[in-house]
């Protein structure tokens, strides 16, 4: 059998290395816990449908300083932030994926943001016209924000921090139940 003999500073030194790759695989291993968690739970939109709507385009032509968000276009569901195993997912689940009906009256604006009012979202289920359930306090979608400001004060506009204008006729918008990720 062979013998191999290491010096102690050496030995020492290998255990200091050993160490820190062990903390880097713990960080490693929380970060990719962590990616997997849910952010929130929405309904992804077309935002090309949303913009091309003629009394939007006026208010955002009419509000320069508005900037249509780019990113996922979307109504919130509900906000869940990193917590796992939260018991209110439980009911979006099952309808992750699922084509839903939103029917918009009217959108809210101020100097700060622009968003459209919900007022039904409905899906199939088995054949039959659903309701489908939502945390929010008032569902909307946010389409522009002046820079700066974050897209869960849109929701401002609708409950009475904006002017709101009602929709010469009901908009229309099918979109996806989605579970959004970290």
């Amino acid at each position: 059998m062979a013998t191999l003999k290491i010096d102690r500073e050496k030995a020492e030194e290998l255990v200091g290395e050993v160490l820190e790759l062990s903390e880097k695989l713990d960080k490693l291993s929380i970060k990719n816990k962590k990616k997997n968690l849910t952010a929130f739970w929405g309904i992804s939109i077309d935002k090309e449908v949303v913009i091309k709507n003629e009394q939007v385009k006026t208010c955002l032509d009419s509000n320069p300083e508005l900037k249509v968000i780019h990113k996922s276009t979307h109504s919130t569901l509900v906000y869940i932030g990193k917590k796992p195993d939260d018991p209110r997912e439980a009911k979006y689940v099952p309808l992750e994926k699922k084509e839903c009906t939103l029917t918009v009256d009217a959108f809210g604006y101020s100097e700060n943001a622009l968003a459209l009012r919900v007022i039904k979202m409905t899906c199939l289920e088995e054949g039959k016209e659903m309701d489908v359930p939502s945390d929010a306090v008032q569902q909307h979608i946010t389409v522009a924000l002046k820079d700066g400001v974050p897209a869960k004060d849109s929701v401002e506009t609708l409950l009475g921090a904006g002017t709101i204008v009602k929709f010469d006729a009901l908009m229309i918008l099918i979109g996806r139940i989605t579970r959004y990720l970290y």
